[in-house]
């Protein structure tokens, strides 16, 4: 299955990577993963993003809730079939901004 990571998202942009990623996905909607690298995008944004990715029927092979994660520099999105009656898990906003400046520090090694 294809993965796909989007670079450098800018705050506000969910709406144009849902797209992203809803007209890149292969038949069956499936991916093997989807990241973000370098993302901008706050919390209340990624939830908004997998809700979208969600409802348009687009999944990643992971198992659990739909929920994002961070690791490392790379914001993880993971879209299953359960989505949980509050939202999705996200990272906090000081992780996302971490992941962000992890990536910035290596980029000027």
């Amino acid at each position: 299955m294809p993965g796909l990571f989007v670079e450098e998202a800018d705050e506000g942009s969910w709406a144009a990577v849902a797209q992203t990623f809803i007209s890149l996905a292969p038949s069956g909607k499936r991916f093997g993963g989807l990241g973000l690298l370098g993302t901008r995008l706050r919390a209340p944004e990624l939830r908004l993003l997998l809700q979208e990715l969600y409802v348009n029927g687009v999944r990643t092979d992971d198992d659990g809730d739909t929920r994002a994660g961070v690791v490392k520099e790379v914001v993880y999105l993971h879209i299953t079939d359960r989505m949980p009656p509050a939202g999705p898990a996200v990272p906090q906003n000081s992780q996302l901004q971490e992941a962000l400046h992890l990536l910035l520090k290596s980029q000027r090694q």
